[in-house]
Formats: structure tokens, C-alpha cells, sequence
């Protein structure tokens, strides 16, 4: 099993390499493993997939650690929503 300061040092690796990525992509985003995680959270929202599903897929045991990388919802998704239940 890792030891806390092995799971540091891979984070640390691989944020590296997240930022390499980034260079080579001419992206100028601070790209981490948190940003990976949030986006991937996000995105999966925003294509309607199940709450349950995206805390499995994170990993996580617990919906306040998901709803971290999901703050809140886009106003636009907000307003569709809004408009399916006026239309109900």
C-alpha cells in the first residue's frame, strides 16, 4: 500500500506532467489533478449522467465530496430545466 508521502510524490508527477501537457497544447490554464477531476465532473453533468454515477466514477463515498467538483450548475442548464418543468 502507498504511503501518504508516495501519493504525494505521484501527484506531484503527474501535475508535472499535466503542465508539460499543457505546454504542448499552447493551453495557459494552471492544469492539475484537481482541474482534471472538476472538468470531468462537470462535463459529465452537462451530458445528463447520473448524480450516483459520476460519485462512483470520481471514486468517491460521499455526494459532499463530488458536489466539490460540482459547485453549481450553468445558468443555461438551470433555464432548460426550469423550461421541462413549465412544460410539464
Amino acid at each position: 500500500m502507498f504511503q501518504y508521502k508516495d501519493i504525494q510524490w505521484s501527484r506531484k508527477v503527474y501535475n508535472k506532467k499535466l503542465k508539460q501537457l499543457a505546454d504542448l497544447c499552447n493551453i495557459n490554464k494552471n492544469l492539475t489533478s484537481y482541474v482534471r477531476k472538476h472538468s470531468f465532473a462537470t462535463q459529465a453533468m452537462l451530458n445528463d449522467v447520473p448524480l450516483n454515477a459520476i460519485i462512483s466514477m470520481l471514486g468517491h463515498s460521499d455526494l459532499k465530496t463530488t458536489q466539490v467538483y460540482l459547485k453549481s450548475l450553468p445558468e443555461n442548464m438551470l433555464d432548460q430545466y426550469s423550461d421541462k418543468i413549465l412544460n410539464l
